[in-house]
Order: C-alpha cells, then sequence, then structure tokens
C-alpha cells in the first residue's frame, strides 16, 4: 500500500512534538517572554524525544487501525506499561545510586533487563514458552543450527 502521506504525516507530528517539548523541557526560562519553564536540560530533551516518538506510534498504530480495520495487539499496552514502569523504578534507582564506572551501567541495565521481563511474567506478558525462546537465542550453537536449517529449507 503506496501510502506516504501518512509517513509525511508521523513525522511531522513527531517534528513538531518534539521541538515544542525541547523548547518547554530544555531551558530554565525564556527571558525575553518572561516564561519560567522546566529547565530539565539533557534530560528534557530525551523525555522530549520519547514523548514525540510515543504521538508518532499513537498516530501510525491509529492510521494503521483505519485502513485495515485491524485493532492491533492489546499486549503492546501491556509491554508499554511493564518498560514505563521499569523506567520510573530505574530512575529512582540510578537517582540513589550514581553511575560512575562501565560495569554500574551495565549492573542496573542488566537489572533492568530482568526488572522488564519480570513485570511482564507477572502481567502474563511473558510466558514460559517466550524465556526458551530469549535462552535459545542467547546459545550460540542453537542459534548456528537454526539458521542452518533455515537455509537448507530456502531455495535459491
Amino acid at each position: 500500500m503506496n501510502m506516504p502521506q501518512f509517513t509525511r504525516n508521523r513525522i511531522l507530528i513527531m517534528m513538531v512534538t518534539n521541538v515544542f517539548l525541547n523548547l518547554v523541557l530544555i531551558p530554565k526560562d525564556i527571558q525575553s517572554l518572561g516564561l519560567k519553564l522546566a529547565g530539565l536540560g539533557a534530560t528534557g530533551a530525551a523525555i522530549a524525544t520519547v514523548l514525540s516518538y510515543a504521538a508518532g506510534l499513537l498516530y501510525i498504530r491509529v492510521v494503521a487501525w483505519r485502513v485495515t480495520g485491524f485493532r492491533g495487539n492489546t499486549a503492546v499496552i501491556t509491554h508499554g506499561f511493564a518498560a514505563a514502569l521499569t523506567g520510573m523504578i530505574l530512575y529512582y534507582v540510578t537517582s540513589i545510586f550514581f553511575i560512575t564506572r562501565w560495569f554500574h551501567l551495565l549492573g542496573v541495565s542488566m537489572m533492568g533487563m530482568i526488572l522488564y521481563f519480570s513485570i511482564l511474567f507477572i502481567l502474563k506478558g511473558f510466558t514460559k514458552d517466550d524465556f526458551y525462546l530469549f535462552l535459545d537465542t542467547l546459545n550460540i550453537r542453537k542459534m548456528g543450527r537454526y539458521i542452518k536449517e533455515e537455509l537448507k529449507g530456502t531455495k535459491r
């Protein structure tokens, strides 16, 4: 379905949202207008980027629903909730425990991954089969065998 207008609209929505939120969240104030703003700096830029991408995702999902009539998978909401909760918990943890070395960042990242999958497991969005699939993707031998089997089955 060649519909470039949807891509254009999504990019415009994301761009306008990002610029507006950057103007509100990054500077401390706009002295010429006498406005006090959030003044979050780089954190504000990150928040603006995430929110603008979320707006783009929401737009494209609504468009896909209208064009195809397919409502989509509601598991996206579960994953979004788990990701948001994980982000909030990690934000709290990193406000107490400062990341000063690369291995601290690695530890917090691993904690985030475990926390995310645990939340999904509690919400029944991550099953035992998903866990075994995840482990199989980490196993180089099994992944190599899988790739070989897939390549043997394809015709060139």
